[in-house]
């Protein structure tokens, strides 16, 4: 298992905030309560942003979504 980029990382973590809640909980919480094991979450998290979203013929950049800014 490779170590995922940090860009990559980033944006499986963007994607499973709007897509797979359930797999961005997982993840945080091993890269919160076992930080030797960080490598290996960034890793499976990664995978499973780049099985699905290469699994429909989409691009991944097209499924991370910018939150609206609210200005005060």
């Amino acid at each position: 298992m490779r170590h995922p980029t940090p860009d990559d990382v980033h944006a499986a973590v963007h994607w499973a905030l709007s897509h797979d809640l359930p797999t961005l909980l997982a993840y945080r919480q091993v890269g919160h309560l076992d930080r030797s094991a960080r490598w290996q979450a960034d890793a499976a998290l990664v995978a499973r942003w780049q099985q699905v979203t290469q699994a429909g013929g989409i691009a991944p950049r097209e499924l991370v979504h910018e939150l609206p800014r609210v200005h005060c």
